[in-house]
């Protein structure tokens, strides 16, 4: 699957639901999760510090005990304005041994900046859902 490097160009909250910008340079789309899930993913982007591990810290854990690094998350169809992604890990030890594990694009978001790792969209879905930026609010910022 040919893929395009992106980020998490903005978070915009809401009451009933949160917005995720995520695009390059170019080109931009948006998906909207739950507001409790855009603020586990405010968290991450500011390293707070919890008094107890986040859920998403906690899987980061787990998977290193495990022996396993969070190497990219790929954002790679969509159905009924549903977004779905999948969660790649890469062992520690054997850098053949790959897992890779159904996430949602939130707790995926969550995971990439948590651990450092590229956030992917499959070339195709970006070229579905994407809007030149120019055209989108961002560029007015």
């Amino acid at each position: 699957m040919d893929t395009v490097k992106v980020g998490l160009l903005a978070i915009v909250p809401s009451v009933n639901v949160t917005t995720l910008l995520i695009g390059n340079d170019e080109t931009v789309f948006d998906i909207h999760i739950s507001p409790p899930s855009g603020r586990a993913i405010i968290d991450a982007i500011g390293r707070e510090k919890l008094t107890r591990p986040s859920t998403h810290t906690l899987l980061s854990n787990v998977a290193t005990i495990l022996g396993y690094q969070i190497s990219s998350i790929i954002i790679h169809s969509t159905k009924d304005s549903i977004f779905f992604a999948k969660l790649k890990m890469t062992s520690i030890v054997n850098e053949d041994r790959h897992m890779e594990l159904d996430c949602r694009p939130s707790d995926a978001i969550a995971l990439s900046i948590i651990n450092d790792a590229p956030l992917l969209v499959a070339k195709e879905l970006f070229n579905l859902v994407g809007k030149p930026k120019s055209n989108t609010l961002l560029q007015k910022i």
